[in-house]
């Protein structure tokens, strides 16, 4: 029930046969690609039961949640939240 970590921007993203670390500035406009985090020894001595993960961009927001049982962003209260967007407009 807390906001546990922050990340300014991408520490990794993999462009098919590339990998590029820091802000990925060669990336097209508007396209999706998979970008990773990495997780400290703190956060991963946490005790957790749901998570939500916040990816911010352009002031718009993509939210996923993770844990037992079905819930959805609406569910809980984290920063960006007022700033969701639903997957179709991401794109």
């Amino acid at each position: 029930k807390k906001l546990v970590a922050t990340h300014d921007k991408p520490a990794m993203v993999n462009l098919g046969k590339s990998v590029y670390s820091d802000l990925p500035v060669i990336t097209k406009k508007n396209t999706w690609y998979p970008v990773f985090f990495p997780i400290n020894a703190e956060l991963e001595k946490l005790k957790w039961e749901w998570a939500v993960i916040v990816f911010i961009a352009d002031d718009r927001a993509v939210a996923k949640v993770f844990g037992p049982g079905k819930m959805s962003p609406p569910n809980f209260k984290f920063p960006g939240k007022d700033k969701i967007v639903d997957d179709e407009e991401a794109k």
